[in-house]
């Protein structure tokens, strides 16, 4: 199993800059499947002005980190520098550890995460409990809010069933939504500091029979679905089924960040997820399953060696909407032969290996072009809201 290596690089130096500048970024994505098996992804990862300030405190000339090969990735916008670790686990019991063993002594975080648990009971329902010591408040809390105020520390859980918030406690940094729960640590931290309490404990239930009722506050709050997307906006039933039946999930804090930037890896995640492939990581790449299975599938075309420097890169509007309908042709019934290439004023700037698929997409309604003229923009980074939106035209609308 791969560690982190970036958190064995000079820890002290790495806990002062946090302090300093607020600069470390930790974000865990976990998804459990029914029978309590399933893959976790950690991203671990620094700013940039936090890499260059660990660089300037640091004598080792070996020792310093070199931006050019970590691997970025984003949270609220703010861009991280790091590298990203995954593991599958066979049970609860087995993720426990696993996770423990992965983030010993890696938290920011003025928080003991030690009695967090996930468990399945006997029905087959899944329980989190998340707990730990809160450290109290410094005597410097605001000059720390302000130095903290980029550092994150966030675990989401995926689970297959619709999840309830069973402990009373309505708490900061808490984001239930569906099947998702988000947990984000500095913002629980700084909750349960302000109310003066030493222990935090949070329980929450995925429930098989989905036997949980609701109250009419819950019911206002989860109809708001994700803060960032509106009933209003184009893309908002694409979003909503593709969230409900668990082929994409949030970003933290309730957000869906509909207009960012999708990744061939991403991209082949939610389509390997959309055909019931396996998925995992595959020599420590956290998205290895998935970009083999969509390559092996002329989804997504071929960059070479499955790694993160050839496929954590975004992924063009004509090579996902080819994909997306070579995987969805068989079951679109109906095409409007009427539509052809002179309906898509751009149809030539198209690579030519895409050029058929896209007309097809035309044709068949899966894609409508990015304007009212029909112009396609081929060379464009896919969006999060366009992949909800391509998939939900392709009819994967069925849990």
């Amino acid at each position: 199993m791969k560690k982190i290596r970036i958190l064995s690089f000079v820890i002290c130096i790495s806990m002062l800059c946090v302090v300093l500048t607020g600069c470390m970024g930790i974000v865990i994505d976990t998804v459990v499947d029914r029978d309590g098996s399933g893959s976790c992804s950690i991203q671990v990862g620094y700013t940039k002005e936090g890499l260059e300030l660990m660089n300037l405190l640091t004598e080792d000339e070996e020792a310093k980190v070199d931006i050019n090969t970590l691997t970025p990735f984003v949270y609220n916008d703010i861009t991280y520098y790091g590298e990203i670790a995954s593991f599958e686990f066979t049970s609860c019991a087995d993720f426990n550890s696993k996770l423990a063993e992965n983030m010993s002594g890696s938290s920011p975080a003025p928080m003991d995460t030690g009695n967090s648990i996930l468990t399945q009971l006997d029905d087959g329902s899944f329980k989190l409990v998340f707990g730990g010591e809160i450290a109290p408040p410094s005597s410097e809390d605001a000059m720390d809010e302000e130095m903290l105020k980029d550092a994150v520390m966030v675990l989401d859980f995926k689970f297959p069933y619709n999840v309830v918030q069973i402990s009373e406690d309505k708490v900061d940094g808490v984001v239930v939504n569906g099947k998702t729960v988000s947990l984000e640590l500095q913002q629980i931290t700084k909750y349960y500091q302000k109310q003066g309490e030493s222990q935090c404990c949070l329980e929450f239930i995925a429930k098989k029979d989905g036997g949980f009722s609701v109250d009419e506050e819950s019911d206002a709050e989860s109809s708001s679905f994700f803060v960032d997307v509106k009933e209003t906006d184009w893309f908002y039933p694409a979003v909503k089924k593709m969230a409900d039946i668990g082929l994409v999930t949030g970003v933290g804090n309730g957000k869906f960040n509909p207009d960012g930037e999708m990744t061939y890896a991403e991209f082949s995640q939610v389509v390997a997820r959309a055909n019931k492939a396996e998925t995992g990581a595959t020599d420590g790449y956290w998205a290895g399953k998935a970009v083999d299975y969509c390559r092996n599938h002329t989804y997504i075309k071929d960059l070479g060696a499955i790694i993160p420097a050839n496929y954590d890169v975004p992924v063009p509007r004509e090579v996902a909407v080819a994909g997306a309908y070579r995987m969805s042709s068989q079951f679109i019934k109906t095409k409007d032969a009427s539509i052809t290439e002179k309906n898509i004023p751009d149809y030539y700037a198209i690579d030519e290996a895409y050029r058929n698929e896209i007309l097809l997409s035309y044709q068949s309604g899966l894609s409508r072009g990015a304007d009212d003229k029909g112009t396609f923009n081929p060379k464009d980074t896919l969006t999060r809201a366009e992949l909800c939106q391509l998939l939900y035209n392709a009819g994967f609308t069925v849990k």
